[in-house]
């Protein structure tokens, strides 16, 4: 018999924009790029270690404070419980505890259901060769990789029609989902924040595309749905991207 699949929680919580700029100071990351996305991770393995909600999305700004929505294999008391066993003081200060909740994600999608979906993307593709404009291995917006395939100008390129079909090449890499439609909401260049191994982890900035879409998927496999909002979508997951909420279709 398998074993019965664990619980999957949305999360929700808010976060002091203050304490965010000083661990900010703290960790000297670059004074004039603020990675809020960076920031937050930093933040919730401080906290929550491998409990972290991931993936994450920074959703609204709530003047002192921005509100946090993520998938956790734990509830909101789990969470904070564990936050206060381990959590350093900066951290823990930072967060708004009373203002902590979760609700519990179904354990069966059934397939053939249709859902609203929103997320926020980080929509790159990996290139397998060198080229005239990259190199082997290289990190690119897959708008621009499809202007670049184009080959002139003058070639009409639509990042809506892109951002589409990067999504439904994931969905279907993935499986568990059916792409029915997608509108790119909102879309901008954004400068993530990253640190790499050593004494100092001295950081480096680097430009990504943000891109937030919306619109209809079908469920195909209720399991692998399942594990698609566990993973997330897209690169740059544990930094604020690829979280995929839902909202059922009325019938």
């Amino acid at each position: 018999m398998a074993p019965a699949a664990e619980d999957l929680w949305l999360v929700r919580l808010e976060v002091g924009w203050r304490p965010l700029h000083e661990l900010a100071r703290r960790m000297r990351l670059p004074p004039r790029t603020v990675d809020v996305g960076y920031l937050m991770h930093c933040l919730l393995a401080d906290l929550f270690d491998q409990q972290a909600p991931r993936p994450f999305a920074v959703m609204e700004d709530l003047g002192r404070s921005v509100g946090v929505l993520g998938y956790a294999r734990c509830a909101a008391e789990e969470l904070a419980r564990a936050a206060h066993e381990r959590g350093s003081p900066p951290a823990l200060t930072a967060v708004n505890w009373p203002a902590l909740e979760s609700k519990v994600m179904p354990r069966d999608w059934q397939s053939g259901k249709l859902f609203r979906y929103w997320t926020r993307v980080c929509p790159t593709v990996r290139k397998a060769q060198s080229g005239t404009h990259n190199r082997k291995g290289a990190e690119v917006d897959a708008f621009v990789s499809a202007c670049w395939a184009a080959g002139a100008p003058e070639v009409p390129v639509s990042r809506e029609s892109v951002y589409r079909e990067w999504l439904q090449a994931h969905l279907e890499r993935q499986t568990g989902a059916r792409l029915r439609d997608s509108r790119l909401e909102r879309f901008e260049r954004s400068r993530l924040v990253r640190r790499g191994v050593g004494h100092p982890r001295r950081a480096h900035v680097t430009e990504r595309p943000m891109a937030e879409l919306s619109g209809t998927i079908e469920v195909t496999d209720g399991a692998a749905f399942r594990c698609l909002l566990q993973r997330g979508l897209g690169r740059h997951r544990a930094f604020g991207f690829g979280l995929l909420l839902l909202r059922p279709v009325a019938s």
